[in-house]
């Protein structure tokens, strides 16, 4: 009988569990300042956000006050002239201001409404009064029923007007925009038309002894026949470029 042969076994070793291995990561000064940053950079972000925000507000707001106050204005000036329109044609009609008197009531009224209006509207309005008081033939030479003597009419836009034979004995035109207008035989004794724009315009036969022009453009200007003239007065001038002097002759 055979016997089998037996292999001791071989005892199993035993596997013991590693120790955890822990690595320390320790944070150098640059990890702990981005950590401080972060949050710095978002607050400064939006603090200067807000600020622009209020400053584009506050732009606005002033834009639009801006704004307002120019359509007030408007608005105001527009409601004068209206009503001293309304009014003098009101005189016109049933009154018969055209044929006043010089001592009317009606005339008096209507003289003291025009001179308490000019200074109180710009350029543009007081153009439109001139225009206004020319075609209802209250201003003009033959008539004169409304004096515009002495009055504020600085600043007033009549670029290319026909206010030919008006009476405007010393009148403020200082500034005024007068180029290519109608002058022709106007009164203009003692008018001040300093800085104004006469360029083109028709001065042909007007009197302008003692006017004031400095500084005035007279680029083109016609003014032959105009009495009164020196050449004292001319060579205050801005410009005299292609105007017909008095005597016929052109300026060079």
């Amino acid at each position: 009988m055979s016997e089998e042969l037996q292999v001791p076994e071989q005892p199993q070793a035993s596997i013991e569990p590693q120790p955890r291995v822990r690595i320390r990561r320790t944070r150098s000064l640059w990890d702990w300042l981005q950590l401080l940053l972060v949050p710095i950079i978002l607050i400064t972000g939006l603090l200067w956000l807000n600020v622009q925000q209020n400053q584009t507000s506050v732009v606005l707001g002033k834009q639009q006050r801006a704004d307002a106050l120019k359509i007030a204005q408007e608005q105001q000036q527009m409601t004068l002239l209206t009503n001293y329109m309304d009014r003098i044609s009101d005189m016109l009609l049933h009154e018969k201001l055209l044929h006043s008197a010089t001592i009317d009531d009606v005339r008096i009224v209507a003289q003291a409404e025009t001179m308490t209006l000019l200074p109180q509207l710009d350029g543009k309005r007081k153009g439109m009064v001139v225009l206004f008081l020319m075609q209802t033939k209250l201003i003009n030479n033959d008539f004169r029923v409304i004096s515009l003597r002495e009055a504020d009419l600085r600043g007033a836009q009549l670029h290319g007007a026909d206010i030919r034979d008006t009476y405007l004995l010393g009148a403020n035109l200082q500034g005024a925009d007068l180029g290519g207008s109608n002058l022709s035989y106007a009164s203009l004794v003692f008018t001040r038309l300093a800085g104004a724009n006469l360029q083109g315009a028709n001065l042909q036969g007007s009197e302008l002894s003692s006017g004031d022009l400095t500084g005035a453009n007279l680029n083109g200007a016609n003014l032959k026949d105009a009495q009164g003239v020196q050449d004292d007065q001319l060579a205050k001038a801005k410009s005299l470029t292609g105007a017909i002097l008095p005597d016929g002759s052109t300026h060079q």
